[in-house]
């Protein structure tokens, strides 16, 4: 991914309208926040009016959950687009708070994250991302993805995904996204080997400090500061993802509140990995659901059980336990 592009102007055709209709949804929230993203590069970013969230029981730690007009902006410029196309109820970030019953009457909702990695962007970074996904309910009351677009606005480049496949577009350019052969067969000694060579990347989000330390403090070691932030805060959790997609990493370890909590963060970036043909895992950890998406089932397997078995090596030294079979 190249960062802070010239954003190219040729057309994308696509057959499916609502597809179609959200991509330029994307593409316009996009320009936006690339110029909310000059700003915050810039000696200036005073405009940006910097907020931290109220911390509510799915939050991480004060500090962490950010807001800016930035985010505000581009939610409103999203949504204007996606109910210019089709009016539903809509879960944002920004609003979810008003979130009604109307969204189980219609069974239909659009689901928006305006800035996916508020933190990096407000650094001036171009790891953030926005998040659209168009969902429905099925018969068990659980909300299904059936169209989904992330956008990567600093490289203008653009993931999209129906129940048909998955595409990729760049520099005004759709091509279809297919998954790459895998670079590694799962076989990883460590997960400090696997970090090494970016062949998995954590997105952990725990209420408790200690719990992520204790599973990640032997993969980064000391060169790993404040354990309390999300383990790999440098990208956004949908553009880990897309990194993934784009075979510049090996699989995505999500935890907690990356795993569950917020649709909006994660939802679109993963239906898109599974259009695309990666491969997803679920299991739990620390009474917390642990998602793991690969390229493969056998590094989804192995990025499972890498972090439990960190995990459980911890508790064993902690525990005095010296035949702990490492």
């Amino acid at each position: 991914m190249n960062q802070h592009v010239t954003p190219q102007s040729s057309k994308v055709t696509l057959t499916d309208s609502r597809l179609e209709a959200m991509l330029k949804a994307a593409q316009a929230g996009a320009e936006e926040a690339r110029r909310w993203g000059a700003i915050a590069r810039s000696d200036d970013t005073s405009a940006l009016q910097v907020e931290v969230k109220a911390l509510q029981l799915t939050d991480l730690h004060e500090g962490d959950d950010l807001v800016t007009v930035a985010d505000r902006l581009c939610e409103a410029i999203i949504l204007d687009k996606l109910n210019a196309y089709q009016e539903l109820p809509c879960l944002a970030e920004e609003s979810a708070s008003e979130v009604s019953d109307q969204m189980t009457r219609t069974k239909k909702r659009w689901v928006v994250d305006p800035i996916d990695g508020t933190k990096p962007f407000t650094q001036g970074k171009a790891y953030y991302s926005q998040t659209l996904a168009y969902q429905e309910m099925n018969a068990k009351g659980e909300w299904e993805t059936k169209t989904a677009v992330v956008a990567i606005p600093e490289c203008d480049e653009y993931y999209l995904a129906n129940s048909h496949g998955a595409w990729k577009v760049t520099n005004g350019k759709l091509s279809p996204l297919q998954r790459p052969a895998s670079e590694h067969n799962g076989a990883f000694s460590s997960i400090k080997q696997a970090l090494a060579h970016h062949w998995v990347e954590p997105a952990i989000w725990v209420n408790d400090k200690e719990k992520m330390a204790d599973i990640w403090r032997p993969a980064y070691g000391e060169n790993m500061a404040n354990l309390g932030d999300k383990a790999s805060a440098k990208f956004s959790t949908a553009h880990q993802i897309c990194r993934l997609i784009d075979g510049e990493n090996q699989g995505v370890v999500l935890l907690g509140g990356a795993a569950h909590n917020n649709p909006w963060d994660h939802d679109a970036a993963m239906f898109i990995a599974q259009q695309a043909g990666c491969h997803l895992l679920e299991s739990k950890l620390l009474g917390e659901k642990l998602v793991s998406i690969a390229r493969t089932p056998e590094v989804a397997r192995a990025a499972e059980m890498m972090t439990q078995s960190t995990y459980q090596q911890q508790q064993a030294v902690a525990q005095g336990n010296t035949h702990y079979p490492f």
